[in-house]
């Protein structure tokens, strides 16, 4: 945007001598952010809401100007943000302050500060203007979701979780970055496997929702279905969804999103959550068509009687006891076991792995490379390797796609909060998911086999070049997560209790939340510098 500049008002003065030079400024951008050094010179020097004039208030809030052009601060739960009283204090005792385009008297005019708010001042000549930003923000900072089941009820988890959808409403208080979701009814169950059973101990469960009609939530695309996950188990509260940013680097054809809020259910605090897509078929999401299959690698023993699911003989015979309840499960579409589809879909994958194993498998016309999008392979590859994710190993959350006549391509991600360093299976001997050296995907019978092929491998080296040169951002990233959860952590931990204290399955803690930032950021630099020397 551009600035109103003193020469261009002095064209103005020019060109517009019987025209109100008032009306000029009033129509003016909010300017490009300058640094400020000399912060007496400001037009506003102070905002101030006063306890004394908001009966909201119970102590004055001050804002701090960010040296550009914005005034910020945080307002508690009881402020009554929609309705409040700014007091200003101007470098110009005469000058007139604006918002909305209509002047305000300081400590007198209530105005809605529940959105971000353009404030523009003139000086008492009406020949000078500024134009700056005050962007309060409410209890955390951020989007507040309350969710009432019908009748105040508990929700209980069932592994027919079809069946256990509890009658629920819902609303949304988007902050000064998103709409508002007025009262509106959903359907809510408990979601998860280790994550709600730890979680219910806790009384910090996971959820799914589920809208009667496709919603947009938190400028994230619409669509009925969304999780609330509750990140229990990693206390930096941001493996998830840095593994979805690290996914959104790659050639993964979708990337699940998330937004943080803090969930209130049946009137309770329930601290901190990431509301995300579902890692599942739609038009928003992953959009493979009317003939697409999204299948994941499990464990038979999280599914349901009802879901579709084979075995790979060879993958059993490979891995040997230590998965002995692997399947493949098919999510999507709803297919008949044992029907065409089925047994089409089954025989396209038999090819694949038996064209893997086989002794031609290098052979791009008739080896692996004829069945599978490679680029997928080597992404979903590096990002796993790189975050030692647990599960993808070779026990659960590793979902792949495939359109029939096209392709088999690996993805979405899913499921990074026992990632990063953050588990520690020592009656699986999965030791080595939490240690810097050594590798853990590449155990699973699938890599194990694409890395005897020097045309893979020399892939994943070229492109984990990629990833590490992306570093910084990543790292920088986990920082802005960590500023913008400062305020919730703090309250969620307060509710909890569980920083500083061991939480399934974690091999080291630590006492605060800004350790546990620096140690996820420490370990995943180490990780990477380490993948790069032996790569």
């Amino acid at each position: 945007m551009k600035k109103l500049t003193l020469f261009s008002i002095f064209l103005l003065l020019l060109s517009c001598e019987d025209e109100p030079i008032l009306d000029t400024i009033l129509e003016t951008n909010v300017p490009d952010p300058v640094e400020i050094v000399d912060l007496s010179s400001l037009a506003i020097q102070q905002i101030t809401f006063e306890s004394s004039k908001n009966s909201s208030l119970e102590e004055d809030i001050f804002l701090e100007f960010d040296g550009k052009n914005t005034f910020r601060g945080l307002a508690p739960k009881e402020a009554s943000i929609d309705n409040l009283i700014p007091t200003f204090v101007l470098e110009d005792p005469e000058g007139v302050v604006f918002m909305d385009n209509e002047a305000v008297e300081s400590g007198v005019t209530v105005k809605d500060f529940s959105k971000e708010v353009v404030v523009k001042t003139t000086g008492s000549d009406e020949r000078s203007s500024s134009v700056y930003l005050i962007r309060l923000a409410f209890d955390t900072g951020l989007p507040i979701l309350h969710i009432h089941v019908e009748g105040g009820q508990e929700i209980f988890y069932s592994d027919e979780k079809d069946k256990f959808y509890y009658n629920a409403n819902l609303s949304l208080y988007g902050g000064l970055n998103f709409d508002e979701i007025e009262s509106t009814e959903v359907k809510i169950r408990g979601r998860g496997n280790s994550t709600w059973y730890f979680g219910s101990g806790l009384g910090k469960k996971p959820y799914q929702i589920e809208f009667l009609e496709q919603q947009e939530v938190l400028g994230m695309p619409s669509d009925r279905r969304w999780v609330l996950l509750a990140e229990n188990s990693d206390k930096s509260l941001i493996r998830n969804n840095i593994a979805f940013y690290m996914s959104s680097l790659s050639h993964l054809e979708y990337t699940p999103k998330g937004k943080y809020i803090d969930l209130y259910f049946n009137g309770s605090p329930m601290g901190t959550y990431l509301l995300a897509q579902k890692a599942e078929v739609t038009n928003n999401r992953l959009d493979i068509g009317p003939t697409g299959y999204l299948l994941e690698m499990t464990q038979g023993g999280r599914l349901k009687e009802t879901d579709v699911r084979y075995e790979s003989s060879i993958m059993k015979d490979l891995i040997g006891g230590a998965a002995y309840d692997l399947v493949f499960t098919v999510k999507h579409p709803l297919i008949q076991s044992g029907g065409t589809e089925y047994q089409e879909l089954k025989n396209h994958l038999d090819a694949f792995e038996t064209a893997l194993f086989g002794p031609d498998f290098k052979d791009p016309e008739v080896g692996y490379r004829s069945f599978i999008d490679v680029a997928s392979f080597v992404d979903w590859y590096i990002i796993q390797e790189i975050a030692k994710s647990v599960d993808a190993k070779w026990y659960s959350s590793i979902f792949f796609n495939y359109v029939p006549g096209k392709k088999i391509k690996m993805g979405p991600l899913w499921d990074f909060d026992l990632s990063f360093g953050n588990c520690a299976y020592p009656e699986w001997n999965f030791y080595d998911s939490y240690e810097i050296e050594g590798y853990h995907i590449k155990k699973n019978p699938w890599w194990i086999r694409l890395f005897e092929d020097p045309y893979f491998e020399s892939l994943v080296k070229n492109r984990f070049q990629y990833f590490k040169s992306r570093m910084p951002e990543i790292l920088a990233k986990i920082d802005e997560y960590g500023e913008h959860l400062d305020v919730s952590q703090q309250k969620n931990y307060e509710l909890w209790g569980t920083l500083g204290q061991w939480f399934w399955p974690n091999p080291i803690w630590f006492d605060t939340y800004q350790e546990e930032v620096d140690h996820l950021k420490q370990w995943i630099t180490e990780r990477v510098n380490w993948l790069d020397s032996d790569l």
